[in-house]
């Protein structure tokens, strides 16, 4: 359903399958979230038998590590850390990596006795952080260990995804020294010999972003940047023309090409001026998006303050 991503989606899902880490720094509303969280992490899913524990730092309002552990834990469960991993899935998997079949960690995790291997367990973190949970910090690394060791037993694709991670360094939304262990947990967890968790960091605030990963950082060098490349005007006019047809609307090349002559392309503004077109055309029973009608919606999303915010 993500118009003209279907190649983006593709590649980060390629990346992370075979373990490169990522981070995307873009502005806001550009669908950095959309392609990695909506696209390629349930590709990740349904076609690798991947787990994501996924954690949206400004969405939830998460503000310490005990915050983060929690969420992390709670989306790797419900992805399904724990599970057999199908062998269709585990098929697919070797075609497209050998990182798991060499893994020395895969060894270790398989010489380990059950009761051993039970403690490592993401469903033994879940109950812990359930019950008498530890100091925030330790919680993470206790987290990040038990994802650590659900890659290596299940040999599968494990990723930690952190959304606005700029947060991290935001004083006014996290302490300076919560925020800073959090970067330091993390840091420690990527170093690790022979690691099989992938990392993917996004983030929208650009001078933020490049403060958190600059020298002397503790995620300074952390992650492959990734660009999500603009949508293609012919991926517009196919996917904009199918999404009207869909509710028995027709719209005009020449239509679609002012909105996005009004929009630049931009993704949040384009549906805001096509959201207000199709309300217009409902209301009216109008099986035609009509240039008036166009420039109604262009008028009426340039009002709304998301409009600016988007740029």
């Amino acid at each position: 359903m993500q118009i003209g991503r279907a190649d983006a989606i593709s590649e980060l899902t390629e990346w992370l399958v075979q373990g490169d880490d990522v981070l995307t720094i873009q502005p806001r509303r550009i669908g950095k979230s959309s392609a990695i969280g909506y696209g390629a992490l349930i590709r990740l899913q349904e076609e690798y038998g991947g787990v994501v524990a996924q954690a949206d730092l400004r969405l939830a309002g998460i503000q310490n590590a005990a915050g983060l552990a929690d969420a992390l834990v709670n989306s790797a469960l419900q992805t399904g850390a724990g599970t057999p991993l199908l062998q269709e899935k585990a098929g697919r998997i070797a075609r497209k990596t050998q990182r798991f079949m060499k893994s020395a960690r895969v060894r270790a995790a398989s010489e380990l006795t059950q009761e051993s291997a039970t403690l490592r367990t993401v469903q033994a973190v879940a109950q812990l952080l359930a019950g008498e949970p530890p100091a925030g910090i330790e919680a993470l690394h206790q987290v990040l260990g038990a994802l650590e060791h659900e890659a290596a037993s299940h040999q599968r694709p494990v990723v930690v995804f952190i959304d606005e991670v700029q947060d991290l360094g935001d004083p006014d939304r996290w302490t300076a020294e919560e925020g800073l262990a959090v970067q330091q947990e993390l840091e420690r967890a990527m170093r690790q010999p022979g690691r099989l968790v992938t990392y993917a960091y996004a983030g929208s605030e650009e001078t933020a972003m490049e403060h958190l990963f600059a020298a002397g950082k503790p995620l300074y060098r952390e992650g492959e940047r990734y660009v999500l490349p603009p949508i293609a005007p012919e991926a517009w006019q196919e996917g904009l023309t199918g999404r009207f047809a869909r509710d028995g609307r027709t719209i005009t090349p020449d239509g679609i090409a002012r909105i996005l002559e009004a929009s630049g392309g931009h993704p949040l503004r384009t549906m805001q001026v096509c959201r207000a077109a199709l309300r217009t055309v409902r209301a009216q029973a109008l099986d035609t998006v009509t240039e008036a009608v166009i420039e109604d919606a262009i008028a009426r999303a340039r009002a709304h303050p998301s409009w600016e915010r988007a740029s």
